[in-house]
């Protein structure tokens, strides 16, 4: 079935265009974020910052939050600089999501290894943490979130316009099968306890990388009918659950692992 669905839908008409970013590099460059008007990723290029020796991977290759912004002229996304000033506290550190006002921020400190496939059957560690961000772009009170756990991962975050609403992806246990998307609110100060987003979204396979737009909710699948490998869909957001899915199809979606999709 989901063969067949590849072969009717992968050469459709397309209602979006990619194009390739002259930034990219021969070293892993993904998880873009919104920042403010400008966009910030992980990057595993080594000509931003100094290469460090590294102990928490094999291949010592390190992964960095970096920042940019389109060229007013060109349009292109400029060559990044480093996020955060503070470089022995970036390694590793990101994905990352920010309240709209740039001031609250949620990210993953993780194990990724340059070149590895970033899902639940490469041994990935990832945990959540929050921060508070002051005008000068420094990061303060950060906090792991409560809800981590040592044998299982969390991360992948995206937070609402008002910081007050975080969406994340977690293998933990109880779940559906493999990673699902959770949602938990801040109340008082602290975060509830998740709750699993269930079906439809959730599936026996893969969901990571949620995107929350304001009214819908981007992610990515590797068990809904797609292309192969991970795919993104759309969901519509009810007041208590998700209702439809919709393939993002062609343009998007391709026979290799697709994730990682924000919207503006």
């Amino acid at each position: 079935s989901a063969c067949d669905y590849a072969v009717a839908n992968s050469r459709k008409e397309s209602a979006w265009q990619s194009k390739n970013e002259a930034l990219n590099t021969e070293y892993a460059d993904f998880s873009p974020t919104f920042l403010a008007g400008r966009i910030a990723y992980n990057s595993a290029r080594t000509d931003v910052v100094a290469k460090l020796k590294s102990t928490d991977s094999p291949s010592g290759s390190q992964n960095y939050l970096l920042v940019t912004q389109r060229n007013p002229e060109s349009g292109l996304l400029q060559k990044p600089q480093i996020l955060r000033s503070e470089l022995q506290n970036t390694r590793n550190e990101g994905p990352a999501s920010f309240s709209a006002d740039g001031r609250k921020v949620a990210f993953c400190r993780n194990n990724f290894i340059n070149g590895t496939r970033q899902i639940a059957e490469t041994g990935i560690n990832m945990s959540l943490y929050t921060a508070e961000v002051d005008e000068n772009g420094k990061w303060k009170n950060i906090k792991a979130f409560p809800f981590n756990g040592s044998n299982f991962a969390t991360g992948f975050p995206t937070m609402s316009a008002d910081g007050n609403t975080m969406v994340f992806a977690s293998n933990q246990p109880g779940g559906f099968g493999g990673w699902d998307i959770y949602v938990t609110n801040l109340r008082s100060g602290e975060w509830t306890t998740p709750r699993n987003l269930g079906t439809p979204l959730n599936t026996a396979g893969n969901e990571v990388t949620p995107f929350l737009d304001g009214s819908d909710l981007y992610f990515s699948s590797d068990w809904h009918k797609g292309f192969g490998g991970l795919d993104v869909f759309r969901a519509e957001l009810g007041r208590e659950a998700v209702s439809s899915i919709f393939h993002l199809g062609p343009g998007v979606n391709s026979e290799r692992d697709d994730y990682s999709f924000i919207f503006d």
